[in-house]
């Protein structure tokens, strides 16, 4: 199987997880990267939101055009940050993991 092909798979198992956790918004946020100040768009968005209306379509987009996988991937480090640290959410550590494999699939690539 390529990279590709296991990067499609964990975006699947991503959507999948957010949308059993309650992660997954229905209505749909319409926002340009380019405006956020800060990085994941915290200034604009909550993380969840971030991988629904950026980082999936992002990856989702570059998996149908066959483009450049990056060099690295810290949404798995980022998710830990966000949910592990103090047990804020602990329904979201299924997540965290999934997320911390999408950063391995992007190291494991080179």
């Amino acid at each position: 199987m390529n990279t590709y092909n296991r990067l499609s798979k964990q975006i699947d198992l991503i959507k999948a997880e957010m949308k059993r956790i309650g992660f997954w918004d229905d209505n749909v946020i319409q926002i340009d990267p380019r405006d956020c100040t800060q990085a994941f768009c915290a200034d604009k968005l909550t993380f969840q939101q971030w991988l629904q209306f950026i980082f999936i379509p992002n990856v989702q987009e570059i998996i149908s055009e066959k483009g450049t996988l990056p060099d690295d991937s810290q949404v798995g480090l980022q998710a830990t940050r966000e949910y592990n640290y103090m047990s804020i959410e602990p329904k979201a550590l299924d997540l965290v993991t999934l997320l911390q494999s999408f950063d391995q699939l992007i190291e494991n690539q080179k």
